[in-house]
């Protein structure tokens, strides 16, 4: 909720200053989407990019026609990106070629193997995603954006900000976790992020979703990203 995200707020600030030290961007991404029409429609709002979960685990997991189908239909005007959490790697490969992807996301440590067959295969953007409060653990080198989530994604939980350690960051750093229309502004404000990613916050139930969350959510995340670069 917005009071729970004003109280990791209001001292995050003191402890870490902003997130983020490049030069903050406007990227916004819907994730979790399980349909053609609902992509169309999250697209059609002004989206960057659409988040197609993969992990079998997740409620939100989309078939691989589904996801072959929303490439087709958004993949020219919006970035459709694969996510993945608790795969093997091989099966990784396999979803990437299939549905045709160029980004990816990662919540696992990948192997150097399959750095290399991702980039060899045509993936140009790949995002290692991670919660929040492990971010010193990260080689963020490897990697075009670093994400910064919840312990559990996917949760509606708050990413725990506060708990997070102190660093500083050369790749882009998109922000998740518990992101919706009424708080992604302040926290775009505190943290000064590159990008954010919101799921729970844009749905109805989930893998479904909801025009005016996902009007909201783009709407107050493009206007606080704007007066960031506009700083």
């Amino acid at each position: 909720s917005r009071a729970d995200g004003s109280v990791v707020l209001d001292c995050l600030q003191a402890l870490h200053g902003p997130v983020v030290t490049s030069t903050p961007s406007d990227f916004i991404k819907v994730c979790g989407l399980t349909s053609v029409e609902d992509a169309q429609m999250v697209s059609e709002i002004g989206a960057d990019a659409v988040g197609l979960i993969f992990a079998p685990a997740s409620k939100r997991c989309v078939s691989i026609d589904v996801a072959q189908a929303i490439t087709r239909e958004v993949g020219s005007t919006t970035q459709v990106i694969g996510v993945f959490r608790g795969q093997e790697e091989a099966a990784i490969v396999s979803l990437v070629d299939g549905v045709g992807l160029s980004a990816v996301q990662l919540h696992d440590e990948p192997s150097q193997g399959l750095m290399a067959i991702l980039r060899t295969n045509g993936v140009s953007f790949i995002i290692r995603a991670m919660p929040a409060h492990e971010a010193r653990e990260v080689d963020e080198s490897l990697f075009d954006a670093v994400l910064l989530d919840a312990a559990i994604p996917g949760s509606g939980i708050v990413a725990q900000w506060r708990e997070m350690p102190q660093r500083s960051w050369q790749r882009p750093v998109i922000i998740a976790g518990g992101l919706h229309g009424d708080n992604v502004a302040d926290l775009v404000r505190q943290l000064s992020p590159w990008g954010v990613d919101g799921a729970s916050g844009t749905e109805s139930v989930p893998g479904v979703k909801d025009r005016q969350k996902v009007a909201s959510f783009v709407g107050n995340a493009r206007r606080a990203l704007r007066m960031e670069e506009d700083r």
